[in-house]
């Protein structure tokens, strides 16, 4: 008997809970409310030495519940770079965001942040806001570098390495950092795509804050089937404050081959021309492009020495150590060089084919009364007799 009265106590509470549940759902107090609109107070927002911030959003209607807030540098709401700490509701619809920034190398002075404000049906409205950084070190400080170089030595295949020195206006902004605070990353632009900021490392630099890049000893063969004459490096020079702060700077360098074939219809002669004893033609070539790439772009590349190693046959073997029929010389007015060759009857002539009259070229970069070794190449032109 008792335990029939309790079923029926139960069935009158499910009944009565049913009702009781059902009756609120209809009432206008549960209405579904949709946000309909987000408005801040100013379109930037600072950050503080930490990267802590605190924004203030008003939200339309002003009773709309809001389950979350999101910071994102694109539009897909890109995770990593801040992290919302509290969300506080102010009354009359506003709401308090506090973040901070986890990831400075991904966000800049000045660039576009999207605030995306969420209801609990994942339904949002986005705005977008400028950070405001007292504390940025960009424009602070300038890799200063040459603009090319070969990238191992023609005379013993070691490898060459190309210098970049940190420079700032206020002696102070320099001292704070080291080589720990640089690294080098992969650029924004198109290098060549068989070669990246992989293939190459970096090592520190004495007397100076800077460093050395050349190719890393690891991939040497890998870059030299990839870059048979020149190759563009793109890349950034990356800087971290001490407070946390990245700038960067673009870098776009010409990687070259030891190995520099110059090719030119007026080094194709006849074998009957130079027999002639009265044979003698002068030539100019214009080696502005040759020398532009291997870093003559400026007045602080210079190239010192030539020298003569001597006319190779289409085997690469000594063909005249000296050869008397052929010599060069060189004109350089502002960035544009010229190559004057005299050509002229020999007693010993070479026989009809391909030959490479080869010059070593050995180039420097000067900066603050120091020399850098960046170019050792060897100029080849070929030489057709027919």
């Amino acid at each position: 008997m008792k335990i029939k009265q309790l079923a029926k106590s139960a069935s009158f509470l499910l009944v009565a809970g049913f009702i009781s549940f059902t009756i609120p759902s209809c009432s206008s107090e549960e209405e579904i409310i949709i946000l309909q609109d987000v408005k801040v107070n100013s379109e930037s927002f600072n950050l503080a030495e930490d990267g802590s911030t605190t924004i203030e959003v008003k939200v339309v209607p002003e009773n709309t519940p809001i389950a979350k807030a999101v910071l994102s540098t694109s539009l897909f709401n890109e995770s990593g770079v801040f992290e919302v700490t509290r969300l506080t509701p102010k009354g009359n619809g506003v709401w308090q965001i506090a973040a901070k920034v986890k990831d400075f190398s991904r966000i800049q002075n000045g660039q576009d942040v999207i605030l995306s404000v969420y209801q609990e049906d994942n339904m949002y409205i986005q705005t977008t806001l400028k950070t405001n950084d007292p504390y940025s070190i960009e424009g602070k400080y300038t890799p200063v570098h040459p603009q090319a170089f070969t990238f191992y030595s023609a005379e013993d295949g070691k490898l060459m390495e190309i210098p970049f020195i940190i420079t700032a206006d206020n002696a102070a902004d320099l001292a704070a950092i080291s080589y720990d605070n640089i690294k080098v990353v992969n650029g924004t632009g198109s290098s060549t795509p068989s070669i990246s900021i992989t293939h190459f490392a970096i090592a520190p630099m004495t007397g100076k804050t800077g460093f050395y890049l050349q190719v890393d000893n690891a991939q040497l063969e890998t870059v030299k089937k990839a870059i048979t004459t020149i190759a563009f490096l793109d890349c950034r020079v990356m800087i971290i404050g001490p407070n946390g702060r990245v700038a960067y700077t673009p870098v776009r360098l010409i990687v070259s081959s030891p190995k520099c074939i110059i090719k030119d219809d007026q080094l194709s002669l006849l074998h009957t021309e130079l027999s002639a004893p009265e044979f003698n033609r002068q030539i100019t070539i214009d080696m502005t492009h040759d020398f532009y790439r291997l870093g003559k772009q400026n007045d602080k590349t210079t190239f010192e020495a030539f020298e003569n190693r001597g006319l190779y046959n289409s085997q690469g073997e000594m063909a005249d150590a000296d050869p008397q029929f052929i010599s060069l010389g060189y004109t350089t007015q502002g960035k544009n060089t010229t190559c004057n060759v005299t050509l002229k009857h020999d007693a010993t002539i070479p026989a009809i084919g391909t030959y490479h009259m080869v010059e070593r070229l050995k180039g420097y970069w000067e900066y603050d009364g120091k020399k850098y070794p960046t170019v050792c190449t060897d100029l080849q032109f070929q030489i057709t007799i027919k």
